[in-house]
């Protein structure tokens, strides 16, 4: 849960009676109605997070007036998690709450070079030993979780732009599980989410990734072969 979604959760809970929470727009403008919009679409995120539950029928009620708005009122519960969330109080007590995924690090020797597969690969700087630690399905499949974790978290992305991402990340998952992953494939892919402002934070582990599963370098303007 992002800080947005955090603060989208505060608001939803001050409007709370009793178990239920029942929210509609301040008023008619369309600031207020445009910002109701963009909270409910923030409550049917937390929804699929499981911070919060209501039914699309009964409890959400839709603007069908050719308004150019979409929502007219909603009425939400909290879940456990998100009461749990809540009573820290605020998003950075929130976050320091949550367990530490530590990052994924490759260390690759500069004037190595390698053309093929290297299988859960460890390369210590400036040496060309090859410690064998890890397993290369559990790097990738770490990382690409993480990156399909906040990109579900991302409310700046339409449904159908989500899944899109959602579908080339799997992608990329079985092409890097290949015995020789593609480069066309994987320019193709990077450059995709290398656009994605939410997931710009792993692009340098993806980076890392490529070179020591795959030896390929991505520069900043694409990906290439060294």
């Amino acid at each position: 849960m992002n800080q947005d979604l955090y603060e989208a959760l505060q608001e939803a809970a001050l409007r709370k009676r009793g178990g239920l929470s029942v929210l509609s727009p301040k008023s008619e403008s369309v600031e207020d109605r445009e910002a109701f919009d963009r909270l409910v679409l923030a409550l049917h995120k937390l929804r699929e997070l499981g911070f919060v539950k209501f039914r699309d029928k009964e409890q959400l009620t839709r603007d069908t007036e050719g308004s150019g708005f979409s929502y007219l009122d909603i009425a939400c519960e909290f879940t456990y998690d998100g009461e749990k969330a809540l009573s820290y109080g605020s998003y950075d007590a929130y976050q320091k709450s949550l367990p530490v995924t530590q990052p994924l690090a490759f260390n690759v020797d500069q004037s190595f070079k390698n053309y093929g597969s290297m299988n859960g690969s460890n390369i210590a700087v400036h040496s060309n030993q090859v410690n064998q630690t890890v397993s290369e399905n559990l790097q990738v499949d770490r990382l690409l979780q993480q990156i399909i974790e906040t990109l579900q978290q991302d409310i700046t992305l339409t449904k159908t732009q989500l899944q899109e991402l959602l579908d080339d990340v799997e992608i990329l998952r079985k092409e890097l599980r290949r015995d020789k992953p593609r480069s066309g494939i994987l320019m193709d892919l990077y450059s995709v989410l290398g656009n994605t402002a939410s997931i710009a934070a792993y692009l340098p582990q993806l980076q890392a990734l490529f070179q020591a599963l795959c030896g390929l370098v991505v520069p900043c303007g694409g990906i290439s072969c060294p």
